[in-house]
């Protein structure tokens, strides 16, 4: 837990000093029905610059998102 955490804080200073970083995060979201949702995300010096939403899921995939929200 503690390297995920290293590890996250160090792509978001990355992302803050200009570099595009690729993180998965829980974040305020439109992906699902819920409205906070982990996904794969973009980050810039601005935020979050893309959110990848959940790519291609398989039907049993959708059915566990769908009971999850």
């Amino acid at each position: 837990m503690a390297f995920a955490a290293a590890r996250f804080a160090e792509n978001c200073l990355d992302a803050q000093a200009g570099q595009e970083v690729t993180e998965y995060a829980y974040i305020a979201s439109n992906v699902t029905d819920s409205t906070y949702f982990s996904s794969k995300l973009t980050l810039d010096q601005s935020g979050v610059k893309e959110n990848h939403g959940l790519g291609d899921l398989n039907e049993y995939e959708q059915s566990l998102v769908a009971a999850a929200v």
